[in-house]
Parts: structure tokens; sequence; C-alpha cells
């Protein structure tokens, strides 16, 4: 999961620095970044493990989302709603 999250988070902070010279940029110098990091190692790296991974994402996040929420213990009258 840390690997996934490393290559996830190298792909996100190259569109970010990019970002910036994308603002300013022609489009087609926007183009040819783009075009670079969709063939960068890291990038393609990262949609293979989330290709490979997609099931068990998807499979985690349905479990993950069928957890009930803790009962509430709400009191009658003002104060605060959870008791420590």
């Amino acid at each position: 999961m840390l690997r996934v999250t490393g290559l996830g988070l190298a792909a996100v902070l190259s569109l970010s620095v990019s970002t910036g010279a994308l603002a300013q940029a022609s489009p087609a110098q926007a183009d040819r970044t783009i075009q670079q990091i969709r063939n960068s190692a890291g990038f393609k790296a990262a949609v293979a493990t989330l290709d490979a991974q997609h099931e068990r994402i998807v499979n985690d996040t349905i479990t993950l989302t069928e957890i009930e929420a803790p009962p509430s213990r709400r009191r009658s009258g003002p104060g605060p709603i959870w008791k420590c």
C-alpha cells in the first residue's frame, strides 16, 4: 500500500510542479509536458500498480464503507454530545 501511495504521490507531485509551468506555457508546450509525464517511468509504474491492484482497492473501499457508524450517545438537554 505504501508503494502505491509513494508512486501516486510522485505522479501528483510531477503534475503539481508542472502545473505552474503549464499556466504560462503555450498549448503545444503544455501537450509536450503532459506527454513527458505520461511517458515517465514513475507515472507508468503508478498506473501499472493501480491497474494490478484495482480489484483489491475497490473491495477495500466497499468493505470500509460497509462498516457501521458507532451508536449515537446523545443525551437530552444542553451539553456535549459525547461523554468522555
